[in-house]
């Protein structure tokens, strides 16, 4: 917490929202996996070194939970308070179905001179299986990520995200020891409701950060 009181830490799950993240339960439900008892209030660096599951495994996570909880009794009041706000609120959930890189579409049925030069781009597809947004912005590393596709979305819906592939590729394949920021996305939810969302990218997977 900043000396303001705002909250500056992240909440990371310790099993993970879904399929090819840490600590992931097969048998578990999107349900369970939203809930608070999944979820441990961390700062970012400390956030990403239990990405280490042959450490930090389900039994170490739930330590920690329960070891700072004590110690933070009423902080974690208040972050679950806020985290079931947030839900309530219908503070959209994305999951990633589908990853496309390669030059833009429009550009293939052209020559090779063309295609050389059109930016190469990634383009992530998410499917909004929670909550929604009437209106959408990123945030942060608009250098690499140029687009929200749409801006307007609710449950079912396919969202995409569009990165420069070149610019993506050197931060997020190429320097995996480098700590880095979730990408932040500011939406108003269908009840006219702020929202942050956060997408952690490491490589080429994406988890949302609740």
């Amino acid at each position: 917490m900043a000396a303001n009181g705002d909250f500056i830490g992240q909440l990371c799950h310790i099993e993970a929202a879904e399929e090819g993240g840490q600590r992931f339960n097969v048998n578990g439900s999107n349900a369970q996996r939203r809930t608070f008892q999944n979820l441990l209030l961390m700062c970012y660096e400390h956030h990403v070194v239990t990405n280490d599951t042959s450490i930090y495994d389900v039994a170490a996570m739930r330590k920690i939970k329960s070891t700072h909880e004590e110690k933070y009794s009423n902080v974690v009041a208040k972050i679950q308070q806020s985290s079931n706000t947030d839900i309530e609120n219908g503070a959209p959930i994305l999951i990633k179905r589908h990853l496309d890189t390669g030059t833009q579409k429009e550009s293939r049925y052209h020559g090779l001179a063309v295609r050389q030069a059109t930016p190469a781009l990634a383009t992530f597809e998410f499917e909004c299986t929670y909550g929604g947004s009437a209106s959408s912005k990123i945030l942060n590393h608009t250098e690499i990520f140029t687009k929200i596709d749409p801006v307007n979305f609710e449950v079912g819906d396919t969202v995409t995200i569009i990165a420069d592939l070149h610019l993506y590729d050197e931060q997020y394949l190429f320097s995996p020891l480098t700590i880095k920021e979730p990408l932040r996305i500011a939406c108003i939810t269908k009840q006219g409701k702020k929202a942050i969302i956060e997408l952690e990218f490491d490589g080429y997977k994406v988890e949302q950060r609740l």
